[in-house]
């Protein structure tokens, strides 16, 4: 059944699913009236909700910055791969500020294309994926493991 509810959640378009989460998102204060961004949070969740209740966890998960813009503690030793360094995980957040300065903002609520554009850069600088995605993610989430950006 729950896969029957995900289905019917991305057939709806992102105007009529945004109507529809409105009881149940908590969105920020500073965002309650700006309905371009909450558009672009749904369009770029609407692939991985299963549920409508859902909504508030996910774009807190893949969006917490957005959320908590007061972040003050923050374990950078988790932005480096088991089998990485300090040295890698530095070069791997440089190289993703240098590379994504240059991406058009909208790619950001795009998630297949994003996926697409970054596991492209990366092949095209002959880079592992690892090296890259592990503190990607981290960076992205501020939490070690999460399903949501990247696979």
């Amino acid at each position: 059944m729950d896969g029957l509810q995900g289905v019917y959640i991305r057939k709806l378009s992102v105007a009529e699913l945004r109507t529809r989460l409105q009881p149940y998102w908590t969105v920020p204060e500073s965002r309650a009236g700006d309905t371009d961004w909450q558009l672009r949070v749904v369009a770029a969740l609407q692939d991985r909700l299963v549920f409508l209740k859902d909504i508030t966890e996910f774009a807190q998960v893949f969006l917490p910055t957005w959320w908590d813009t007061a972040v003050t503690t923050f374990d950078r030793a988790s932005l480096i791969p088991k089998k990485g360094t300090p040295e890698q995980a530095a070069i791997a957040i440089a190289w993703c500020h240098t590379h994504f300065q240059k991406l058009d903002d909208t790619l950001f609520y795009d998630t297949p294309t994003l996926r697409t554009t970054v596991m492209d850069f990366i092949q095209s600088a002959r880079l592992s994926n690892a090296a890259i995605l592990w503190p990607l993610r981290v960076a992205f989430s501020l939490q070690q493991n999460t399903p949501l950006f990247l696979p």
